[in-house]
């Protein structure tokens, strides 16, 4: 299965601000678990260079490690900036790096954020203790909100600590390899393309690179036809009629949330949209807007990423460079779904590269 999509972790300088008194109890009780789960991760680090050399370590997990410069050098010639990220490899001994908790007002798509330093506004909070995580996802429930928790493989630290390979990165299968490139390149996308309190553009352009990337280095080194590469197309493939899915049922409820229904109408459609859904993916917790404003978080500006790619002439480097131009000011205030008007500004980056290149 294919290791679910990363946050960024709004976690830097935060050890500051807590010293200076600027943070209230619970927000530095989170905080401290956040520092503390951050320090365990790299206690349990070991040099990559390490780990293969040890006659313990499984085939699978040698094999795949042995791969991780090729994929960072295959970055960094396609435009992603050139890390010590990923030199080390941690086994958490767990199936989740983190378990994210987001929040939804239940008849609106409205979500709760949180603002950091550095990262800005973001809409989910993540948790290194799966109970804790559970705690506050009923805190919210029990407020009135719609939330959901979900493990993640990796997160991104945006280069304030050298990230290591993490063992819920290694997926089973043939794709494996397609899904630790994926990995590794969406999270190198956040250290190169960050816009302070964007998620959604954030994490379009970082969706939109590492699955790209992955699909032309798998190909690249094995072939279109290899088992590698048809296991992890398959899986792009199923990856991307589920988000398809989620964002039909994201318009529909949409339109539900804005009509001259009463509350009881607006509540009984939304549960049949939800039943139906999730009966389709077979989901294996239930679904809420707070689910389905996360999925439109990754998936939302698919169609714009790609119309920008398109006018960066179908170049990664064009791409990476032009939205490194991007600016918090190019966007409305607070969290932007629509990217059209953003994509708009920087294909004409895209077009001023051209016209420069010899």
């Amino acid at each position: 299965m294919k290791p679910a999509r990363s946050p960024v972790w709004p976690l830097f300088g935060m050890v500051f601000l807590v010293a200076m008194g600027s943070l209230g109890c619970e927000t530095a009780a989170y905080l401290s678990q956040a520092g503390l789960g951050q320090i365990d991760i790299l206690r349990r680090a070991r040099s990559v260079e390490s780990v293969v050399a040890d006659s313990t370590t499984k085939t699978r997990t040698r094999e795949l490690l042995r791969r991780i410069a090729d994929i960072k050098a295959f970055g960094v010639e396609n435009g992603l900036v050139a890390t010590s990220n990923y030199e080390a490899y941690a086994d958490l001994e767990r199936t989740s790096a983190v378990w994210v908790v987001n929040a939804c007002e239940p008849l609106r798509f409205v979500e709760k954020t949180w603002s950091f330093p550095i990262v800005g506004s973001v809409p989910y909070l993540g948790w290194f203790d799966r109970a804790k995580a559970d705690r506050m996802g009923e805190k919210f429930r029990s407020e009135g909100w719609d939330a959901d928790v979900r493990g993640a493989a990796a997160y991104s630290t945006l280069g304030w600590f050298s990230d290591p390979v993490l063992s819920t990165m290694l997926s089973e299968g043939p794709g494996a390899l397609g899904d630790l490139a994926d990995t590794i390149l969406h999270e190198s996308t956040h250290a190169t393309v960050y816009v302070d309190g964007q998620s959604t553009f954030n994490e379009s352009i970082a969706t939109f690179v590492g699955s790209g990337l992955a699909v032309r280095f798998v190909d690249s080194r094995f072939g279109p036809t290899s088992p590698e590469s048809v296991a992890y197309r398959k899986s792009e493939l199923e990856q991307a009629e589920r988000t398809g899915r989620l964002r039909q049922a994201y318009d529909a409820l949409a339109e539900v949330y804005a009509s001259s229904s009463t509350i009881d109408e607006k509540l009984a459609a939304k549960a049949k949209i939800l039943r139906e859904l999730g009966e389709k993916l077979h989901a294996r917790r239930p679904l809420n807007n707070a689910t389905l404003a996360q999925a439109r978080t990754y998936g939302a500006g698919a169609s714009d990423v790609q119309a920008l790619f398109d006018a960066c002439g179908q170049s990664y480097q064009n791409l990476l460079a032009a939205a490194k131009t991007a600016r918090p000011e190019d966007f409305p205030m607070g969290q932007a779904v629509d990217l059209n008007e953003v994509s708009r500004r920087l294909m004409r980056a895209c077009v001023g590269q051209a016209a420069q290149a010899p």
